[in-house]
Order: C-alpha cells, then sequence, then structure tokens
C-alpha cells in the first residue's frame, strides 16, 4: 500500500495538470523560500558584523533606495510577462512571445539608465547632506540597478514558463550566497571593516552573477519556436 501510495504521489507531481504543477510550484517555492531565508539571515549577520553600525546603516539606507529605483525601472513589464508569456505559448503565437521578451528588455534597460541619471543627479545636487560613505554607497546602488532590474524581468519569464523555482533560486539563495562567501574572503585577506559602498558592489556583483545563472536558464525553458523566429 505504501509502496502504491509513493507510486500514485509520484504520477501526479510528473502530471502536466493544473493541480501538478500548482503542486510542484508550491514546493519549489516554499524550498526556495526557506532556503532564501537562511541565506539572507547569514549576510545580513556578516554585514552587520563586518561593517559595523554606521556602514551597516549607510548599505541598507542605500539598498532601500535601490529597490525603490527599480520599482520604478521595471515599468510593470515584469507582471505582463507573467501575464502573457502563458497565454502566448499556449496559443502558439511565437512572433509576439518574443517581441514581448525583446520589446521588455529594451523598455527596462532603458527607462534603468533614466532613473539612474535622475538619481545620479540628485546624488550630486544633494551631495553636501550625504557623508562620503553614503554618498558612495548610493552610487554604487546606481550602478546595480539596470542589472536588478534585468534580474526582475528574468525571474518573471521564468514564473510564466511556470519555472519556479529557476526563477526564485538565483535571487534568493545564489546571490546572498555570493555575497556572504566574497564578504568573507575580503574580511579575512584585509583584516578590516569594509565600506558601505564596497558591501554594494559586491552586492551588484552577486546581481549579474544572478542575471547570467537565470538567463541561461531561460533560454533553456523557452521553446524552441519562440528563439528561431
Amino acid at each position: 500500500m505504501k509502496k502504491w501510495s509513493l507510486t500514485y504521489l509520484r504520477s501526479c507531481l510528473n502530471d502536466n495538470s493544473i493541480g501538478a504543477v500548482l503542486a510542484r510550484g508550491t514546493a519549489s517555492s516554499l524550498l526556495v523560500k526557506i532556503g532564501g531565508a537562511a541565506a539572507a539571515f547569514v549576510v545580513q549577520v556578516l554585514l552587520a558584523r563586518l561593517l559595523g553600525a554606521t556602514h551597516f546603516g549607510e548599505y541598507v539606507y542605500a539598498l532601500a533606495w535601490l529597490n525603490i529605483m527599480v520599482l520604478f525601472a521595471k515599468t510593470g513589464f515584469d507582471t505582463s510577462l507573467v501575464r502573457y508569456i502563458p497565454q502566448y505559448s499556449v496559443q502558439r503565437q511565437w512572433p509576439l512571445l518574443k517581441g514581448l521578451i525583446i520589446k521588455a528588455n529594451q523598455t527596462v534597460l532603458l527607462s534603468s539608465l533614466l532613473v539612474c541619471s535622475i538619481c545620479g543627479f540628485l546624488i550630486w545636487f544633494f551631495k553636501n547632506s550625504f557623508s562620503a560613505d553614503q554618498t558612495t554607497a548610493l552610487w554604487a546602488a546606481i550602478l546595480c540597478l539596470p542589472f536588478l532590474a534585468l534580474n526582475g524581468l528574468r525571474q518573471s519569464a521564468l514564473r510564466g514558463y511556470k519555472s519556479i523555482f529557476f526563477a526564485e533560486f538565483p535571487d534568493r539563495v545564489f546571490r546572498p550566497i555570493i555575497v556572504a562567501v566574497v564578504l568573507g574572503i575580503l574580511y579575512i585577506s584585509w583584516e578590516c571593516r569594509l565600506s558601505a559602498g564596497l558591501a554594494m558592489l559586491i552586492n551588484g556583483a552577486a546581481i549579474v552573477l544572478a542575471l547570467v545563472l537565470g538567463s541561461y536558464w531561460l533560454r533553456k525553458v523557452t521553446p524552441r519556436q519562440a528563439s528561431s523566429v
């Protein structure tokens, strides 16, 4: 009976029905979120330890502004990808699917550069209101913005293809692990406290690596017909 139950459960999860897809997506998302929460906790402890109270506050301040800027940079295309990729895939409208992804990347890249320019001007205009380290952290956050926005598109596209694990793993697990490893190596090598700007640049490098990994997986799950149009 137990063997039969396991066989039945496995066959249900391998099915392409809506219930099986939702079950796989829920399980994958839960595992990634648990792993991501653990990795994020380790990163926060390391940052607080290695940066100190002042620099850690500057880093969190710059990170908060980065998360706000990326909302404007994505211009809603992340939601559009989740909505229209399944529709176009089911209807086999491959030219529309390819055009949507290309247009989304072009628009988000341009809007990211526009947001970077505006925020860069504001930082320069109010430079006397920030400390030198805080200014450096904000400039580093601006450099991270285009990659983070494109990373958000990649995540939404993978969600649209129902690849929940591949959508969430690079950002939630892979990225904080990279940050933690690099921070530890730099601290051991330099034996000194790190600055908020350097920590933000390390975060940016991890974002780029997560984007590369996610883009590779996105090419793997993209239908051949959409790639060859």
